[in-house]
């Protein structure tokens, strides 16, 4: 029994350990190709950009250095194992996005000014009408109810940028799906945009995370983007 227990514990520990190394990836995960666009329609730059011109691709399968996939997150309390949300982790890569940093709601200036480029992260997650989290592989039409988390560095400092359902004062994300397979049940291409006619539609909350991981509320900024994703 003893050695049982021990085994227990290991295997535990390791599952704990393989999620810090390797930001949240198991080995279940989809790889997804994401597209990014620059500019809506009327040509007004969105927050989150490429680092193309117009537009540009982040293709994992063609460039081992990005990350981009769906996974189920073994942190999280709400998941279950397959609830699958995105994630994109430049931070081994010489790609980036770009973001921009505009207070609203009498918000401060951000820690930076003008557009910057990151080696950042991307994480949208989405959940059902009672905010459990909702896998992307099992969205029909599409649901309203996503987050989208935008995590950067500046000045050694670690920021995150969050729009999220049960985060007051914020919008929420639109994931909608665009290939749904009636054979597999599954989808297999999205698109991920701010969710419109909504309080505080594209309004996101800017946090600074402290050594011990303590965040600090920064203030409110606009959060606007627009990304096609695939899978494979």
């Amino acid at each position: 029994m003893r050695c049982k227990r021990t085994l227990s514990l290991i295997v535990v520990l390791m599952a704990v350990f393989a999620f810090t190394a390797g930001a949240g990836k198991t080995s279940a995960n989809y790889n997804i190709t994401a597209t990014f666009f620059n500019y809506d329609t009327n040509e007004n730059p969105f927050v989150v950009r490429s680092d193309g011109s117009s537009s540009a691709v982040y293709d994992p399968d063609h460039d081992s250095s990005i990350l981009s996939y769906l996974y189920s997150d073994p942190s999280c309390t709400r998941c279950g194992t397959t609830a699958y949300e995105w994630a994109l982790d430049l931070s081994q890569s010489s790609r980036s996005f770009l973001l921009t940093l505009t207070p609203v709601n009498g918000s401060p200036a951000g820690p930076f000014s003008g557009t910057m480029a990151f080696n950042g992260k991307l994480r949208s997650r989405c959940f059902d009408p009672a905010n459990n989290v909702y896998s992307w592989l099992a969205i029909k039409t599409s649901d309203s109810n996503c987050a989208m988390r935008v995590d950067f560095t500046y000045n050694t400092v670690n920021y995150i940028l969050l729009m999220k359902p049960t985060e007051s004062g914020t919008g929420t994300a639109t994931v909608t799906c665009t290939n749904w397979d009636s054979s597999t049940a599954m989808c297999s291409a999205w698109t991920d945009v701010p969710t419109t006619a909504v309080p505080n539609a594209t309004v996101a909350h800017l946090y600074s995370a402290g050594k011990n991981g303590a965040l600090t509320l920064v203030g409110s900024y606009a959060l606007s983007f627009d990304m096609q994703l695939m899978h494979p």
